[in-house]
Parts: structure tokens; C-alpha cells; sequence
């Protein structure tokens, strides 16, 4: 993976398969700290298989012997100086959250978040999305509802989503640069 935006996308991935109803994608920048969680209700993990995931070689892929997503992301917490936590109770969800220095030098390039919420508009299995984004005091939200959701999936409106929040994270880091 290249950019943090394909972690996410795998990420994510995992809550859709987790038959998550809601997924919230945060993202927000303080100082040299990203900090970045995603949220979801989906169907959680009991203890024992919170400690097997916490592991990085458990997964319940049934195409692949070892879980990749989690232990790529948590090796590139720590080589970028972050943090890793996960947190889950079956039934209810799971909230993984993650630091980064993204000044680091072994930080990858964040890659294009109107890009990766319209790729996963088009994601069938999506059912509700919110993607929260803040650079110190300023912040917006963007969410894709089950109402947009249930409805044919296009391009034009694939290309609509892209562009709106390409416009609002532009207005937000152009508001910051100029404070």
C-alpha cells in the first residue's frame, strides 16, 4: 500500500464485512499528530477474538491464511512514532484508532479522501457513511445516507461526492494556511 488512503479503504473493508449499518471515518490534524479512528456498529469481536486480532496474524478471511490490514496499519503507527489502540464489543461495533506523525519521513502520502469516499459510495455492501475531517478548530462533515445508499449507484453522482469534498477540504486547509 502506497497511501494512507488504501489502509483506510482496507480498513473499512473490515466494517462492511462486519456488516456494519453506520461506519465514521475521522480524520483530524494537531500540530505534527494525525489522528485517525473509524467507528462502526457492525458485529464486534468477544474478548478472545480481540486478543487473536490484537496478534496480526488471526484473520477471518476465508481467501487468505493471515490478516493483513490491522498489522500493516499498526507496523505504520509505529514506524511513523503514533499509536494503535482497537476496542470492540461483540454486537455492537468496534473503534479503531490510530496516530501518526505525518511529518515523519517514512509517512506515506495521505492520498485523495474524495476519491476513497466516492469509491466506497459505489461499494454495494455500503449501507451508511460519515467521514469527518478537522484541521485544528475548523471541521466539516460529509455523510453518504442509507437513503443515497439505496438508491442505484451512478457515476455522476460518484464524480458529485468527489467534488464537493474536494471543495470543503481545500476551503478548510486554505482557511487554516491563512490563519
Amino acid at each position: 500500500m502506497t497511501k494512507l488512503t488504501d489502509y483506510l479503504y482496507d480498513l473499512i473493508q473490515n466494517s462492511i464485512n462486519a456488516n456494519a449499518n453506520r461506519i465514521i471515518l475521522e480524520i483530524s490534524y494537531r500540530k505534527e499528530i494525525l489522528y485517525v479512528r473509524i467507528i462502526d456498529d457492525g458485529i464486534g469481536m468477544d474478548k478472545k477474538t480481540l486478543e487473536k486480532v490484537r496478534t496480526f496474524s488471526y484473520t477471518s478471511n476465508k481467501n487468505r491464511s493471515v490478516g493483513l490490514g490491522l498489522s500493516m496499519i499498526h507496523d505504520l503507527t509505529k514506524l511513523t512514532e503514533g499509536s494503535f489502540q482497537i476496542d470492540s464489543t461483540e454486537n455492537q461495533g468496534t473503534i479503531l484508532s490510530l496516530t501518526f506523525n505525518d511529518k515523519h519521513i517514512d509517512f506515506p502520502e495521505v492520498g485523495d479522501l474524495a476519491l476513497l469516499v466516492s469509491d466506497l459510495y459505489m461499494h454495494q455492501s455500503l449501507n451508511a457513511f460519515t467521514l469527518r475531517y478537522q484541521i485544528e478548530h475548523s471541521k466539516f462533515a460529509y455523510g453518504l445516507t442509507q437513503e443515497l445508499l439505496s438508491e442505484k449507484r451512478s457515476y455522476q453522482m460518484k464524480k458529485t461526492i468527489e467534488k464537493d469534498i474536494s471543495l470543503k477540504i481545500k476551503k478548510l486547509r486554505d482557511k487554516y494556511e491563512n490563519s
